[in-house]
């Protein structure tokens, strides 16, 4: 969901009278529902799409979208219908950021966030803003897009300086990477993937804060832009000051746990979805937040708190849940507009389910081949 779906359930909420709301949303200000480039959208009209969120509550109207829906559906052929999520939300045929796209977005974000920081005073219900978090060190950006002013002859020393430093990466010359890299960097300074390698390389030099620096930097500057950017944390924060509202940095929190402070893998599926250990770290998290601002009371044991593993098994997190969210996340990087296909059928060997997929990792090499995003595999 973007924010105008919690919004949406923000506002249902209310009626069962909360003592406390917390907003963990920004993620899919793009391509979610009723993202700038989502099917389910009205543009930048932010009065229409509130209007439309409204009418979603009409049986009547989701009775006459159910029925239009079916009815498209008719129309679509086999080989569409079998196409993923990301596809059937995009408006058009890209997914690409513009700068006005990014615009809209921060602005419906902001406004957004500004309706329920209000609507919570008003009610006097407490509010907790979140920061975003995603995977920084293990999700190499899909698209990197140089300056349109770069000219033929840059765009072919680009290409070499990157592939001589990736050369050198590979082989332990870490010295001769950054070097090759830093002249990619100086012909195109946003280029998302000469970002991305320069942080694996100051990390296995064990420069944690250089690493850190350009991982975001390759987060930032990625044109497929599916994780929250440092625009969006700074609106999360611009809201809660005017309205004093507590606001939990969960970025920190994960990189706090993380080995040189840059998170991973180790708590995340695969761009921003948390994996156990990750909501384990969210809830622990929530809940020492909670205590240490009195929001709940201040006499919490934390000594009867019980170790991960036992949270683990209570909530039924087993051998056959484990597979299942491998089994989908496997398949979900082998599809638009993802493509890692090394990753992909990594996880789907583990589970052994790599034989039932086979047709799908010949559609991702002969997609991958085809594909305008660059590329990067860990």
């Amino acid at each position: 969901l973007s924010s105008f779906g919690v919004l949406d359930i923000f506002n249902r909420v209310l009626i069962y009278e909360p003592d406390l709301i917390i907003v963990y949303t920004g993620h899919n200000e793009f391509i979610g529902h009723y993202g700038v480039n989502s099917t389910v959208n009205f543009g930048s009209n932010r009065w229409l799409i509130r209007r439309r969120l409204d009418l979603q509550r009409s049986s009547l109207f989701l009775i006459s979208k159910l029925i239009a829906i079916q009815g498209r559906s008719l129309l679509v052929s086999k080989t569409e219908s079998k196409v993923n999520l990301f596809k059937l939300m995009l408006r058009q045929n890209r997914i690409i950021w513009s700068e006005q796209d990014h615009i809209v977005a921060e602005n419906h974000y902001r406004s957004n966030l500004l309706e329920m920081a209000e609507v919570s005073h008003k009610r006097g219900v407490k509010i907790i803003f979140t920061k975003l978090a995603s995977n920084l060190k293990h999700f190499a950006p899909l698209a990197s897009v140089h300056a349109p002013i770069i000219g033929i002859s840059s765009k072919i020393n680009l290409v070499e300086y990157i592939s001589n430093g990736k050369a050198a990466f590979e082989i332990g010359k870490y010295d001769i990477a950054i070097k090759s890299f830093k002249k990619a960097l100086f012909i195109s300074p946003r280029y998302a993937e000469t970002h991305f390698y320069l942080g694996k390389v100051y990390e296995k030099k064990k420069d944690f804060f250089l690493a850190r620096k350009h991982f975001v930097l390759a987060r930032e500057y990625d044109k497929v832009h599916l994780r929250g950017c440092l625009k969006l944390n700074f609106i999360v924060s611009e809201v809660a000051k005017r309205y004093n509202i507590p606001v939990l940095d969960m970025e920190q929190v994960f990189d706090r746990a993380s080995i040189g402070r840059i998170s991973g893998n180790n708590f995340f599926f695969e761009h921003v979805h948390p994996n156990i250990n990750g909501q384990l770290i969210m809830a622990e998290a929530y809940a020492r937040f909670l205590s240490n601002r009195k929001i709940i009371s201040n006499s919490w044991e934390w000594k009867l708190a019980k170790p991960a593993k036992e949270y683990v098994r209570m909530v039924g997190f087993n051998m056959k849940q484990y597979i299942n969210a491998r089994y989908t996340v496997g398949r979900l990087l082998l599809d638009f507009p993802f493509y890692q296909c090394a990753k992909g059928i990594f996880w789907l060997r583990e589970i052994g389910k790599l034989e039932d997929e086979i047709s799908l990792v010949r559609t991702c090499r002969k997609m991958q081949k085809k594909s305008l995003f660059k590329q990067v595999s860990d």
